[in-house]
């Protein structure tokens, strides 16, 4: 490990209050580095993963030798329902993971208090510069991971595992400096989850994408500068992001879409709002993409992969994710408020809209009529 590396390590695992840091190759990798060493400890077992979540999150549990288990997220929040996870914990029950999705950060005292003794894994990578009863996002789990791009809270390429357990992390250590040599994968979870030949090519399609997935760190000194900086500017980033998205949360009030539950402490990454129907979901990015506009719409629920369901199918397909990085100047935000306020098919959705009625059933936040 280069100098650089070890002060890298040494700067993450101290910026959220950790004593150890190991560095890979990227977020999939750092959390396959997490649940490996969690399995030798503990045997295999499930993970309880967030319904809402990048791919990649399932591929890495997965490679893991874990059967995924999808729990609820709360609603205008998309973290994780500590109730639900409650109800989702069995015996069999290893690790859950705690995602502080699009920069909201999660209720982890509830979490911890719903399923006591079993390990939390912190995936930081979207709530990064956040904070929590006055501590750090990244403080929480048993285990964090974190990771770098050009579209996180951190450029550069690479991940991170971050932690207080000299047996994990040592365990986890060593699972770095082997990469890329990889182990033999045991997909065999996949039989329970899934038809025979869906199994088989779910299967084959992990063992195929895992050079990609499971990667050592770059440690060439471009890359760690970039990291560096990220960190350097993080602070002042998360401020100007949370201006921009409370900026939008007032300039979209009055139209009828499901605006997130910004809250202080949040280090927003995307601004997520949810429209009414499908439809007028794609109208709104057809009106952005025309104004040349950038936005995204992450992410389908995982447990569809598998047949399953739980409330996040209730509006798939309706998020629409806000950019309010440093991209989003006071014009692009105010072009992106006026096209939205201005798509005359939203605008008569709302005129026609005798009342309220609830996406989120038993949850008592209200949004219009007419969802799916």
């Amino acid at each position: 490990m280069s100098d650089g590396m070890r002060a890298l390590a040494e700067r993450i695992a101290g910026d959220v209050g950790r004593t150890q840091a190991v560095l890979c190759g990227r977020g999939t990798t750092a959390l396959w580095l997490a649940l490996r060493a969690i399995t030798r400890r503990d045997g295999p077992g499930e993970v309880i993963l967030p319904d809402l979540l990048c791919i990649t999150a399932l591929e890495g549990a997965l490679l893991a030798g874990f059967r995924p288990v999808f729990a609820d997220v709360q609603p205008g929040r998309f973290t994780l329902d500590p109730a639900d996870v409650a109800r989702k914990v069995t015996p069999d029950t290893r690790a859950i993971l705690v995602a502080h999705l699009f920069g909201h950060t999660a209720d982890m005292a509830a979490i911890r208090a719903a399923a006591p003794d079993v390990p939390i894994i912190e995936d930081a990578v979207q709530g990064l510069g956040g904070r929590i009863d006055g501590k750090p996002v990244g403080a929480w789990g048993d285990v964090t991971f974190v990771s770098f791009d050009l579209h996180k809270m951190i450029d550069g390429r690479g991940g991170a595992v971050i932690g207080d357990d000299v047996g994990l992390m040592d365990a986890i250590a060593a699972d770095a400096a082997r990469l890329p040599a990889l182990p033999e994968f045991d997909l065999r979870m996949l039989d329970a989850l899934l038809p025979a030949p869906a199994a088989q090519g779910m299967a084959a399609m992990l063992r195929r994408d895992a050079p990609a997935l499971l990667r050592p760190f770059d440690g060439a000194r471009a890359n760690v500068d970039r990291i560096t900086a990220g960190w350097d500017t993080l602070a002042d980033r998360v401020a100007a992001r949370n201006a921009n998205a409370a900026w939008l949360a007032d300039r979209l009030k009055d139209l009828p879409l499901d605006l997130p539950d910004l809250r202080a402490g949040d280090a927003i990454w995307r601004f997520t709002i949810t429209a009414p129907t499908l439809i007028l979901a794609r109208r709104i990015v057809y009106a952005m993409e025309a104004a040349g506009l950038s936005g995204s719409d992450l992410y389908p629920p995982l447990s569809a992969l598998f047949g399953q369901a739980t409330r996040a199918s209730r509006f798939a397909g309706r998020l629409l994710n806000l950019f309010v990085d440093e991209t989003a100047t006071p014009d692009v935000l105010a072009r992106t408020g006026d096209v939205i306020a201005g798509l005359r098919a939203l605008q008569a959705h709302r005129d026609l809209t005798p009342g309220p009625s609830p996406i989120w059933v038993g949850e008592g936040r209200q949004a219009r009529s007419d969802i799916p």
